[in-house]
């Protein structure tokens, strides 16, 4: 999941932070690291029902 694919689904950052309670300086910061955690994209894969997925090769790769 990227940051693009939240902006797709929820229109903009802010309205993903009003419908998640994700704050709107997490998903800034998000953005400024260039990804979004895994455990965060898993809760947002929940909080959407399956519409946006979570990139789970990156939980594989801390495993290792």
């Amino acid at each position: 999941m990227t940051l693009d694919d939240i902006v797709k689904h929820y229109g903009t950052g802010y309205r993903f932070s009003k419908v998640t309670g994700y704050s709107h300086s997490t998903f800034y910061w998000w953005k400024k690291i260039g990804r979004i955690p895994v455990m965060a994209q898993i809760t947002i894969q929940e909080l959407t029902n399956g519409a946006l997925i979570a990139d789970m090769s990156e939980l594989n790769k801390r495993k290792k």
